[in-house]
């Protein structure tokens, strides 16, 4: 076995993709029980028990929290088994009790729920996260979406003082050859789908067309 593999920096570069992997099935599962990044801290404040912040939450899931604290990973393992137990402590808000009442756990594959343990092995790679499907998405959230990436473009475009025709086509350039008349349809006015835009997703449960266009609004700047 060679042992470059254990440089210091080769083993920084390894946790630093472990710390991507798990930012993104953080936020995957986070989607699937329609949570925001709220959620959890606001749980957690309204019973009392130990929650990782929403600013927190976020760093995680976009891989910017730099050593987390191991009460990071103890609060995602007790948010866990009070999930997996239905022991949701008193949440006098309505809507933020259904949100929590309806949230899955993580588990093994053999049906016990993640530790905290597990969640710290899992951000440093040496576990993977179980496979697990995201609702679809509806026609009334694909149409929000796709309003929310129109205004980006024309923002951009409008930045860069070009037409927003001439901001579209040098975006295309960039995305897969199969998939450009769609996309330029729907910049142009025509939404997709909820059913379109869930084959959108990629394997984290990203939608490529937001990676399409944030990839041309913030890699290609002139």
């Amino acid at each position: 076995m060679p042992l470059s593999r254990f440089r210091s920096d080769a083993i920084s570069a390894e946790l630093e993709a472990a710390a991507v992997r798990f930012g993104q099935h953080l936020r995957r599962w986070r989607i699937a029980q329609g949570w925001s990044q709220n959620t959890p801290q606001d749980w957690g404040q309204a019973v009392g028990v130990a929650h990782v912040f929403n600013s927190q939450w976020s760093q995680l899931e976009n891989a910017r929290l730099r050593g987390p604290s191991p009460l990071v990973f103890r609060a995602l393992g007790t948010m866990n088994h009070m999930l997996a137990a239905g022991e949701y402590g008193v949440i006098t808000d309505h809507a933020l009790r259904e949100r929590v009442k309806a949230a899955q756990p993580i588990c093994h594959p053999d049906g016990k729920p993640w530790t905290g343990s597990d969640f710290w092995a899992c951000f440093t790679g040496a576990l993977d996260w179980p496979a697990m499907a995201l609702p679809p998405i509806t026609d009334e959230e694909a149409a929000a979406t796709c309003t929310d990436l129109r205004d980006t473009m024309r923002s951009e475009a409008k930045r860069r003082s070009l037409a927003l025709g001439v901001a579209v086509g040098d975006m295309l350039e960039h995305v897969p050859t199969d998939q450009r008349d769609r996309l330029e349809d729907m910049l142009l006015g025509d939404d997709y789908s909820g059913a379109e835009l869930t084959a959108l997703r990629d394997d984290t449960g990203d939608l490529l067309p937001k990676q399409w266009v944030k990839s041309w609004c913030t890699v290609n700047i002139p």
